[in-house]
């Protein structure tokens, strides 16, 4: 974990803010490629200093809107109303951002290709990675050894963070626990 500004990430968020920016820079040269027809590619200046700010304005959004927390959402549909929530508030924030500074807008016409592209690329990316969490294609598998209440909490927790990359295979104990057999937990 990394403590900025009083404050915990875990790499696995730094990974995910990453790659995410990695995909809307991809979306942003995508776009721009549609929208120039490739005449124009790369002839604007700042260029990638529009391209950054668009960027961090979505990925704020998407931090602030909570998609970045896994055991927020509930479901692909919960998922794909807090994508479209994120996006929709990050185009109005560069929406008043253009409307201050218009030299700062990449072209005519841009957002109307972008908004299409980055929600097929973000919907697509995170509905993967959703789905890989829950089938626990990634998860390492842990065994838990202990008596007492504080060995059957962990479990528990590990069971409900589908997103900590660990799946509790058995839980080995040498006397009865209450609420061992809440959990679907080998014991």
């Amino acid at each position: 974990m990394i403590n900025l500004f009083e404050k915990y990430y875990t790499i696995r968020n730094i990974f995910l803010i990453l790659l995410e920016s990695l995909l809307l820079y991809a979306s942003i040269l995508l776009t721009w490629f549609i929208v120039s027809g490739g005449s124009r590619w790369g002839a604007d200046s700042g260029f990638h200093l529009k391209a950054a700010c668009i960027i961090i304005v979505c990925v704020f959004c998407l931090y602030c809107n909570n998609v970045y927390s896994i055991k927020d959402i509930t479901g692909y549909l919960d998922l794909a109303i807090k994508l479209f929530q994120s996006l929709g508030m990050a185009l109005i924030l560069l929406a008043f951002f253009y409307i201050g500074f218009s030299q700062a807008s990449l072209a005519t016409g841009f957002f109307f290709v972008y908004v299409p592209v980055v929600v097929i690329v973000l919907s697509a990316w995170r509905f993967v990675y959703v789905f890989i969490l829950k089938t626990g294609l990634l998860k390492q598998k842990i065994l838990v050894v202990g008596d007492g209440d504080f060995s059957v909490d962990i479990c528990r927790e590990i069971g409900r963070e589908i997103d900590c990359g660990y799946s509790v295979e058995v839980l080995v104990t040498e006397k009865h626990v209450d609420g061992l057999d809440t959990l679907n937990v080998p014991h």
